[in-house]
């Protein structure tokens, strides 16, 4: 709104309208009234709208194109359509901008990154993405909203309609739905929910077609669901994972240089528990090279401190690398120095560095709880398992009872004891002769200490 000049008349003469001979101190007409005469041959301005005036003013050159009709300014605001799936995504988007390691939702795949693409394809996604965002908060303030509980529940519903459908059931996105719930689940649930979804995981994903899943995003998230699927079936042995986890694994797997973290290898966990006489060979190959495999890796985080500006979200990634390949490598030895009547004592003392070294990572990882260092109780737990050491085994329960604290659904000591339990059960019988000589003495429970998980939920 620029300003113009006008009269230079009194205010008096302005006023009336009447003509201003602007003499001074007084024009003729105030010095007549015997009047104040103010602002007399003073300049001043008025202000218009440029606005307006540029609508009045400029005209298309143009004519057979009619002129533009005035629009108020508060008319002139653009406001962007908005609906449900746009909220979620937006909410969802919120979420994952977040870079602090402790609550990055990265750790649970780099898959999530590319979940906002198919929000409003699939009811059961946007479902599972809802209940997602809005449980997240107890993540930060560990309690639960009763927007969020409803939210979960409400996905479960869908979640339970869109399996009913067989042309929907395998789909990626349905896939990545039960994924994300099973992630809420582990935020809000309770200490006696021991719900399984391996079994669920396990006969969706036999009937996964590889060349029907090659993109990025779905080829990620198959390998993602592997994981929980080979951890529960170490509870549950029911759960059959071949051939079809070989048969979706077998492209990453060969392109990984570390036989400590093929999947393949990890799916037969369960199998060295249970059988281990049966696999002694391939065990014995496997715990060989894992040797050099932990050395790479702890080479890596040493590098990554020694550098100095530390990239947080880098060095939380591979200390759960690190963490995996730890409780492999306890497991194996457990079940390995049953075995080795003449290294026994060889075998213990790389059980007790192992241990040491699990403590150790546990230790500097509480920088990155909650989410940061998720993986660090599981590594806590094979360590417990795995030694008879009473230092190492109290220091191991004070780091799980701080773990405790992030999310309850976990009860890491009991689990711990039912692992040290299956891992007796599989090799008591080989090694009761060379404890008994050698003097050590190993507590077993006389029955499991945790109850096997359910059925899950969404089944």
């Amino acid at each position: 709104m620029p300003g113009v000049p006008s009269g230079r008349g009194c205010e008096a003469c302005r006023k009336q309208k009447k003509k201003c001979d602007q003499a001074k101190p007084k024009c003729a007409r105030c010095a007549r009234l015997e009047i104040d005469c103010i602002g007399s041959g003073q300049r001043r301005f008025k202000f218009v709208d440029e606005s307006q005036s540029q609508l009045v003013v400029c005209k298309s050159k143009s004519p057979t194109r009619s002129p533009r009709p005035h629009v108020p300014a508060y008319e002139r605001i653009s406001w962007s359509p908005s609906n449900e799936s746009t909220m979620i995504m937006g909410a969802f988007c919120s979420a994952l901008r977040i870079t602090d390691v402790r609550y990055d939702l990265g750790v649970y795949g780099t898959f999530i990154k590319d979940i906002p693409r198919r929000i409003g394809t699939s009811d059961a996604l946007d479902a599972s993405v809802r209940a997602l965002t809005s449980t997240y908060s107890a993540v930060h303030t560990r309690s639960k909203t009763v927007d969020a509980l409803e939210h979960y529940v409400d996905a479960l519903e869908v979640l339970r309609n869109t399996l009913n459908d067989p042309d929907e059931a395998g789909s990626a996105n349905t896939l990545c739905a039960m994924y994300l719930m099973m992630v809420c689940q582990g935020w809000i649930g309770e200490k006696d929910d021991c719900t399984s979804h391996g079994e669920a995981f396990a006969y969706l994903l036999s009937t996964v077609k590889p060349e029907e899943f090659q993109a990025k995003f779905e080829d990620e998230l198959l390998m993602t669901l592997c994981v929980p699927v080979i951890v529960e079936s170490i509870a549950r042995p029911n759960i059959r994972l071949h051939p079809w986890l070989e048969r979706l694994t077998q492209a990453r797997d060969d392109a990984c240089p570390m036989e400590s973290l093929k999947l393949r290898n990890m799916a037969k966990i369960s199998q060295f528990i249970y059988h281990p006489e049966a696999h002694l060979v391939e065990m014995q190959f496997i715990y060989q090279s894992m040797g050099a495999d932990l050395a790479k890796i702890r080479a890596f985080l040493a590098k990554i401190v020694e550098a100095g500006d530390i990239d947080r979200t880098v060095h939380s990634r591979y200390q759960t690398v690190y963490g995996i390949q730890l409780s492999f490598a306890m497991i194996l030895n457990v079940l390995l120095r049953s075995f080795s009547v003449d290294n026994f004592l060889g075998m213990l003392e790389e059980c007790t560095v192992l241990v040491n070294e699990t403590i150790a990572l546990a230790e500097d990882a509480r920088q990155y709880r909650p989410l940061g260092s998720s993986g660090a109780p599981t590594t806590l737990v094979c360590a417990w398992a795995a030694t008879t050491d009473l230092a190492q085994r109290q220091r191991a329960e004070e780091l799980m009872d701080e773990y405790q604290a992030d999310f309850e659904i976990a009860n890491w000591k009991q689990i711990a004891l039912w692992i040290e339990k299956k891992l007796s059960d599989g090799c008591f019988s080989h090694c009761i002769t060379e404890l008994s000589v050698l003097g050590v003495e190993l507590e077993i429970p006389s029955e499991d200490t945790i109850r096997t998980p359910s059925e899950c939920c969404v089944m």
